[in-house]
């Protein structure tokens, strides 16, 4: 007897979920609702929407979204149904169970595309949505006229997750590119770090003189990945009126946005910036100062030359070792005596690049006898002049 009623509630419970799973939210639209003013067949697609088969209730959303403005009057109704997450792997266009969805998202999609070019309803509708759904909805947009609405509606959501996903989405819509960059300056004030992140980070894929402004600001963003961001895409620009702000950002305490400023700063190659970043050599952190390196390697200036010189007393055997290291480019008199005098240095590994990098320039070797270097170079110095 027990097993009789244990099969009898497995084939009830399998019957109830082959018909339509666990209980969703549909929609509750009462009849006096629907208004005879509107077109026949957008009256029996609202009709539909109440149906108690959720396939059919997709079907009808879907339908009404392909009717597009005629079908404005439905955008109530289909307001009732977006929190109807039925799940349907089914593809409505062609019938086949091919994709993933719900009526709730077919609900959203048509509410964008009745209401394309208007922006409030959308925004309406995804402040009703179930995160879940709407994210579905964003992140399968395709390249499609009214999926603009639909990401510039969700970039003014309460929910920082779905402002996210859809600065990850912008870009894949044919007429976004007309104000990506308005959109992307907000953004860029979002209060949730990781939306301003990914917008500083979208830059690069629209170079517009309109965002270095609002770049250079988030410069001074609190978070280092903002930050980083902004600097990249700066460089990308290469706009030259963000060559102080990336200067300052030399000074960061993290490495990983040091060396985005730095990369930024040498495709600018704004020569303002050699000064100041000369300065650097004297701030007290070691990775500061090496970082100041990094962008002077790539000036062969004499101001340069003689800050490496300098460089050569730093306290940090790293920094007397790299400053070695931009030296051995030059043969100048002043750069080759530098480096014979670096063989006096109490680290040994210093020492030994002195060698190496005259060796490199003379094509002889005296080891590490600087007696040996300064008469060579003496003597070379005569035969030149």
């Amino acid at each position: 007897m027990d097993k009789a009623k244990n099969l009898a509630l497995i084939i009830s419970l399998i019957i109830y979920l082959l018909s339509g799973g666990f209980v969703y939210a549909q929609s509750k639209i009462p009849k006096d609702k629907y208004s005879r003013k509107n077109p026949v067949e957008v009256t029996n697609k609202i009709k539909k929407l109440n149906s108690s088969d959720p396939k059919e209730r997709a079907l009808a959303a879907y339908e009404l979204g392909e009717m597009g403005k005629k079908a404005a009057p439905a955008i109530p109704f289909l307001l009732e149904l977006v929190k109807d997450t039925s799940p349907l792997a089914w593809n409505l266009t062609t019938g086949a169970f091919l994709e993933r969805t719900s009526p709730a998202e077919e609900a959203i999609v048509a509410v964008a595309k009745i209401s394309y070019p208007e922006i409030e309803p959308v925004v309406e509708v995804f402040n009703l949505a179930e995160k879940e759904a709407a994210k579905r909805v964003i992140n399968g947009l395709g390249r499609k006229d009214w999926a603009t609405n639909v990401l510039l509606a969700t970039l003014k959501n309460k929910d920082p997750q779905l402002r996210l996903a859809a600065i990850h989405n912008l870009g894949g819509t044919p007429d976004i590119k007309k104000n990506v960059v308005e959109i992307l300056i907000s953004a860029l004030r979002d209060p949730y770090p990781e939306v301003r992140e990914a917008a500083a980070g979208s830059f690069n894929k629209f170079s517009d003189k309109r965002s270095v402004k609002p770049l250079i600001a988030a410069l001074r963003d609190k978070n280092a990945k903002v930050k980083e961001r902004a600097a990249y895409a700066l460089g990308e620009i290469r706009d030259k009126e963000a060559t102080l702000g990336l200067v300052e950002l030399m000074k960061d305490q993290e490495y990983g946005v040091r060396t985005e400023a730095n990369t930024a700063l040498v495709k600018l190659n704004d020569t303002r910036a050699i000064e100041p970043i000369i300065a650097l050599l004297n701030n007290p952190d070691e990775d500061i100062r090496s970082n100041a390196i990094d962008f002077l390697m790539n000036f062969k200036e004499l101001r340069v030359e003689k800050a490496f010189i300098t460089a050569l007393k730093d306290d940090s055997p790293r920094i007397r070792e790299r400053a070695a290291n931009c030296l051995s480019r030059s043969k100048s008199i002043e750069a080759v005596s530098a480096l014979i005098d670096l063989l006096d240095d109490k680290e040994v590994h210093v020492k030994g690049t002195a060698r190496y990098h005259l060796r490199e320039i003379s094509g002889q070797d005296f080891g590490l006898n600087k007696n040996e270097w300064q008469q060579w170079w003496n003597q070379k110095k005569k035969t030149t002049e």
